[in-house]
């Protein structure tokens, strides 16, 4: 399209989505630009732009991109941004609800379809409760590491359990692993938005549980044609869907304490103690991995940080900066994301008077080999204001 029309926003934009898909942040980011040169008031390019640099650990316009981000859900009326990439700057839960429900409206199409798909939830009593699990993410994801106990650990007696898969087959442990573990695993791969949400129906499904959210790959039109009488989000997303097609949230008091409920368009319900679901069949390589085998000095103290690298804020940076120079001999342990995250991070340390070589960066390991080199490790560090979710409780299990 572009070398049709060298001057078309929109496709620049889209190759710029597609790149950013395939882990190429930075041309991803260059494309944005492109097409804000070519339509200035480009918001959705814009609010790309943000996530990329965010994920290249660039900020030198980060400070701007986040305050237009804030004044474009303010205004009225206010802009359709991406609630994923908002939880990710500084910003209150009253603007999140707003942008939620701005993104939520998208989906009105399909809210209008109800009627004429004819879904009736008047049922006779059944001795099981159905509940459906509908995700992209059955496959090795971190939700399904999460998630894989959850199906076993339901009372057959009392619960019929079905996941739903819109997601990709990597024939791998996880997958047969997940399958197994439920009553009915469904694969909706092919099929319509309309055809699933029929699937679900007809299943009588009592509870439809959405794993996802608005992060990555979701399909929440399925979940906008309301399938099931009743509609929960759970663990995928860190956030309200602000939409009146989803009932609750499954949380915990420290999570959501009471007084955040008006800044939620679901109804809360409370787990006892922590919302997470954990595995506590995660494997852990046997073999320990040594400090220079991981990149690390022999001595001195390792702060580490294995979140994406899009949660890492200049504000959080700082802070961990102050503390590189109050601890002599000590270093900063980070993911590595892409390749040009490093030269960038390394580029802020020593803006901040931080020796660069006091950063290392641990490139991505299969799972067991990386919670056993977690051990390493003298404290694990987190972000704000998004927090690590399986990366926090695989430091805690490691």
């Amino acid at each position: 399209a572009l070398a049709l029309k060298p001057d078309c926003a929109e496709a620049c934009y889209n190759l710029g989505l597609i790149l950013g898909e395939q882990g190429n942040m930075h041309e991803a980011a260059a494309l944005c630009r492109q097409a804000l040169a070519l339509k200035p008031d480009y918001f959705e390019a814009e609010n790309r732009l943000m996530y990329h640099l965010q994920h290249l650990g660039d900020w030198m316009d980060l400070e701007k991109l986040v305050e237009r981000q804030r004044q474009l859900i303010r205004a009225q009326p206010a802009t359709s941004l991406s609630p994923f990439t908002f939880l990710a700057i500084p910003t209150s839960a009253a603007e999140q609800l707003a942008c939620a429900r701005n993104w939520a409206a998208n989906f009105a199409p399909y809210v209008q379809q109800r009627e004429k798909l004819g879904f009736c939830f008047s049922r006779t009593p059944r001795p099981k409760l159905r509940i459906g699990y509908l995700s992209s993410d059955y496959y090795e994801h971190a939700t399904a590491y999460l998630l894989a106990e959850l199906f076993e650990l339901h009372d057959r007696a009392r619960f019929d359990v079905t996941a739903y898969s819109y997601g990709k087959d990597d024939g791998g442990a996880m997958r047969q692993r997940l399958a197994a573990g439920c009553d009915r695993f469904v694969d909706l791969c092919a099929a319509s938005f309309q055809e699933a949400a029929r699937q679900i129906y007809e299943d009588r499904i009592d509870i439809l549980v959405d794993l996802k959210g608005y992060t990555k790959g979701a399909r929440t039109e399925i979940v906008a044609l309301r399938p099931a009488p009743i509609q929960v989000n759970y663990l995928g997303y860190p956030g309200t869907m602000g939409a009146e097609f989803v009932d609750y949230i499954i949380t915990d008091r420290f999570i959501t304490p009471p007084e955040q409920e008006p800044f939620f368009a679901e109804k809360f319900v409370y787990l006892p103690d922590c919302y997470q679901i954990n595995d506590r069949k995660r494997p852990i390589a046997e073999q320990t991995p040594t400090r220079q085998a991981c990149g690390l000095p022999a001595e001195g103290f390792v702060f580490g940080c294995f979140n994406s690298t899009y949660k890492t804020t200049p504000e959080v940076f700082a802070v961990w900066m102050r503390v590189l120079r109050e601890v002599p001999g000590s270093v900063l342990w980070l993911y590595e994301g892409n390749s040009v995250v490093e030269d960038n991070l390394r580029r802020e340390a020593q803006e901040r008077g931080i020796d660069p070589a006091r950063l290392v960066f641990a490139r991505p390991l299969p799972r067991d080999q990386h919670l056993a080199r977690v051990c390493c490790a003298d404290l694990l560090l987190d972000t704000l204001p998004v927090n690590g979710h399986t990366t926090a409780s695989d430091a805690l299990w490691a």
